[in-house]
């Protein structure tokens, strides 16, 4: 991953780093059995790579870190990030529509990732509705989840279409929540990790189990912070899979209420309910009861708990 995934033209960190810094550090003192198959860029992969004093000292570091051996004092800093507005479609002046983007240190993005591709397989098969047990426990049918790709879209809008045109008397109820990943409380996934992907706590708890404080600039270019304290951080390469990992119980929750009168699939914060008018109310409703208040209108001054009643 580090030597021939890690973007190029990346974003710089609140420190100034950035992925090609760290590609650099992973192949300083390495070499290659055979030539650089692309004599004319000395950066392009080798045919075989020979890790050396760089890629030795970041394979230490990244499993130190992975095993939550960060030393508090650095944590803050560590893991603080540079936040920045990226605009989705229809923003105006007047009726602002952005996506918080947080660019945490380069390094945690790193060790981020690798942990995003080793769990990958396991993550789907917990998302993924499973052949045992058939059932979640009292015999309701399993949820959804799409795959945590962008192919996992393409699933979502064909499965969508393929239940409607075999039940024509269901409807599809479209659910996208609001600010879904900052707002999302950071127990939900914390509990699905400890239980499912207990070899990976210590890092998620090292991420996740205090407030960071992420770097902005006002209109008058001064800096100023803001605590990242709820939710996951739209920018971290395991954002999208611990937001899907803390959503499950509750789409479980549903798919229970629903039961076999329809079917509960979402990908990332999109979530459809597909049943009856009435099953849909119902559904709705319940859901609705889960909401908080910044997740329903307006903003609050305090982090949501999306506690849900279900």
């Amino acid at each position: 991953i580090v030597f021939s995934r890690l973007p190029r033209r990346s974003a710089a960190d609140h420190a100034g780093w950035r992925y090609e810094h760290v590609g650099w550090a992973y192949r300083y003192l390495s070499s290659s059995s055979r030539p650089s198959s692309s004599p004319e860029d000395p950066g392009a992969t080798p045919s075989t790579f020979i890790p050396g004093r760089g890629a030795d000292a970041l394979y230490g570091l990244a499993s130190l870190l992975f095993s939550g051996g960060l030393p508090p004092e650095v944590r803050p800093w560590f893991l603080g990030g540079r936040l920045i507005a990226l605009r989705k479609d229809g923003d105006t002046p007047t009726s602002r529509k952005i996506r918080p983007i947080a660019i945490g240190s380069v390094l945690a993005r790193v060790v981020s990732m690798v942990a995003a591709r080793q769990f990958r397989e396991r993550f789907s098969d917990l998302l993924t509705p499973p052949s045992s047990p058939p059932t979640q426990e009292g015999g309701a049918p399993w949820p959804t989840q799409c795959g945590l790709t962008s192919s996992g879209l393409e699933v979502l809008t064909h499965s969508v279409t393929a239940l409607l045109e075999a039940h024509p008397d269901w409807v599809d109820a479209a659910v996208d929540f609001r600010n879904a990943f900052n707002a999302l409380h950071r127990r939900e996934f914390f509990s699905v990790v400890e239980s499912s992907f207990p070899d990976l706590l210590p890092w998620v708890s090292t991420m996740y189990s205090c407030p960071t404080e992420l770097f902005y600039r006002l209109d008058d270019s001064t800096s100023a912070t803001i605590e990242s304290r709820c939710g996951t951080r739209q920018g971290c390469p395991l954002g999208a899979q611990l937001f899907a990992l803390g959503l499950h119980p509750l789409l479980c929750r549903l798919q229970a209420l629903v039961g076999d009168r329809g079917v509960v699939i979402s990908y990332a914060d999109d979530l459809h309910i597909i049943a009856p008018p009435s099953v849909v109310s119902e559904a709705l409703l319940a859901l609705t009861a889960t909401a908080s208040p910044t997740t329903l209108s307006g903003g609050t001054s305090t982090p949501p708990d999306c506690r849900s009643s279900l």
